[in-house]
C-alpha cells in the first residue's frame, strides 16, 4: 500500500467514524430511546462525569477502525459481507449486552427501555454496515471459488467446538467477574450482594441461590460464537490473526462504558470496563482461533 492509498484509507476511517456517531444518535431518536429518557425525567450525568470530545471520538473511532480491518480482510463482498458484519455488530453490541440488562437491571431501567435498546441497536447496525461496505469498496469484487466452502464446517467438529467455547466463556466470566469486579465493594453495593469470601465459595453461593446463572452464561458464550461465526469464516489470514481480530471485535464496544450513563455511575462503569476488556479479548481470541479453518489456505494480504 503506497502513501496515497494510506491517506485515502485514513480519510475513509475518519469519515466512517463520523458516520457511525451519526448512526448512533439517529438510531436513538428513531427508536424512541431519546424521547423515552426525556419523558422519564432521566438526566445524563454532568459536571465531574462530563467527557471531552476526544474520549467520545475514540469511543466511535476504535469500532470503526476494527470493522474497517474486518471488512477489508474479508473474502466476501456485497450483501453477504454486509450480513456477516451486521450480525456481528448487532449480536455483540446489542443482543448480548441487553440480555444481561433483562436479568440484572429490570428494576433499574424504565419500562420498555430494553426493547428500545434492541431496536436502536438494529437501526444503528443496519444503517452503518452497508455504508461502511460501500465506502470501503467491497460491494463488488472478483468471485472467490472458496467462498462457498467457508461455512461448510464439518458437523462432527462444530458441536464439540461450540460446547468448549460455551464452557470457556462461562469460566472466564466468573473468574474475571469475581477477581476484578465482584471483589470491589462498590459493585457489591450496586447489585445489593456480598462477597462470599473466595472464588470457590462464591461459585457455591451462586449455585445455591441462582443455579441457572451457569447455563445462562454458557448460553451467552454460545451466542457469541454464533454471532461471530460468519465473520470468522470469511476472514483472510492464519488462525492467530483471525483470533486477534475476533478479540478486538468483542472488546471495541466495551468503550461505550466510558460514555455517561444515567443508570450507572462512572465508578461502576469503570470497574466493569476493567473487567470486560480482558476476558472478552481472551475469549474472542480463543473463539476466532478455534473456529477458523486451518485447512483452508488463507492469504495474509496486508491492508
Amino acid at each position: 500500500m503506497n502513501l496515497k492509498q494510506k491517506i485515502i484509507l485514513f480519510a475513509k476511517v475518519i469519515g466512517l467514524t463520523g458516520i457511525l456517531s451519526i448512526c448512533y444518535f439517529s438510531a436513538a431518536m428513531i427508536s424512541g430511546l431519546s424521547s423515552a429518557l426525556i419523558k422519564s425525567g432521566t438526566q445524563i450525568p454532568s459536571t465531574s462525569t462530563e467527557l471531552s470530545l476526544l474520549p467520545i471520538f475514540l469511543v466511535f473511532l476504535l469500532p470503526t477502525a476494527v470493522i474497517t480491518i474486518v471488512i477489508l480482510r474479508s473474502r466476501w463482498y456485497g450483501w453477504k459481507l454486509i450480513g456477516a458484519v451486521f450480525l456481528a455488530i448487532y449480536g455483540i453490541n446489542t443482543v448480548l449486552a441487553q440480555i444481561e440488562s433483562v436479568i440484572f437491571l429490570p428494576e433499574i431501567l424504565p419500562e420498555g427501555m430494553i426493547m428500545k435498546l434492541f431496536i436502536m441497536g438494529a437501526i444503528m447496525a443496519g444503517m452503518f454496515t452497508p455504508l461502511a461496505v460501500i465506502i470501503l469498496g467491497k460491494m463488488k469484487g472478483p468471485r472467490d471459488i472458496s467462498q462457498s466452502e467457508l461455512l461448510a464446517i464439518p458437523i462432527k467438529d462444530l458441536p464439540i467446538k461450540l460446547v468448549i467455547i460455551s464452557l470457556v466463556y462461562m469460566l472466564l466470566y466468573f473468574v474475571f467477574g469475581y477477581l476484578i469486579a465482584w471483589k470491589n465493594p462498590l459493585i457489591q453495593n450496586y447489585y445489593g450482594a456480598k462477597d462470599a469470601g473466595n472464588f470457590f465459595a462464591q461459585l457455591v453461593w451462586i449455585w445455591r441461590n441462582t443455579p441457572w446463572m451457569f447455563a445462562f452464561q454458557a448460553f451467552r458464550g454460545l451466542l457469541f460464537a454464533l454471532f461471530t461465526l460468519p465473520t470468522i469464516r470469511m476472514l483472510k489470514g492464519p488462525s492467530w490473526q483471525i483470533g486477534l481480530l475476533t478479540g478486538m471485535l468483542l472488546i471495541i464496544w466495551c468503550g461505550q462504558l466510558i460514555l455517561p450513563n444515567p443508570y450507572m455511575s462512572a465508578e461502576i462503569a469503570r470497574i466493569h470496563l476493567m473487567e470486560s476488556v480482558p476476558y472478552h479479548f481472551v475469549f474472542g481470541f480463543f473463539t476466532g482461533y478455534l473456529l477458523s479453518r486451518p485447512g483452508i489456505s488463507r492469504t495474509s494480504e496486508k491492508i
